[in-house]
């Protein structure tokens, strides 16, 4: 009695397909940013000359970017998870609305005294 197996050589449509997919997607973002970048420092009246140093300003251009997305998710799930904690009234709304302000001026705070986290 013959099995029949799949093999690995059996997918190359499929990983074809998603590696393509995955480089559009890349080239995409990489225009979005370029585009993005070129409109931000248009605006401003001293530019560089120099090709390395508008890469430099180029790629910071971009950390700045990833971590104002970061921090707005974040904030977003501590408004969410704080939507939910006073919508159910369980008594952590508290210290949810902390995080939030903790969040928001990243600075560390101390429980307050007299209250009693459960």
């Amino acid at each position: 009695m013959e099995v029949d197996r799949l093999q690995l050589k059996s997918f190359w449509g499929l990983f074809l397909i998603c590696g393509l997919a995955c480089l559009i997607a890349l080239f995409l973002y990489f225009l979005k940013m370029v585009k993005q970048f070129s409109r931000h420092y248009s605006e401003e009246s001293e530019f560089q000359n120099s090709r390395s140093t508008r890469i430099q300003t180029f790629f910071s251009f971009v950390d700045e970017k990833e971590e104002e997305v970061k921090s707005r998710s974040k904030r977003r799930q501590l408004e969410r998870n704080s939507n939910r904690t006073d919508d159910g009234s369980n008594g952590t709304g508290y210290s949810i609305r902390r995080n939030i302000d903790e969040f928001a001026s990243n600075k560390s705070i101390g429980t307050p005294t007299g209250s009693s986290e459960v």
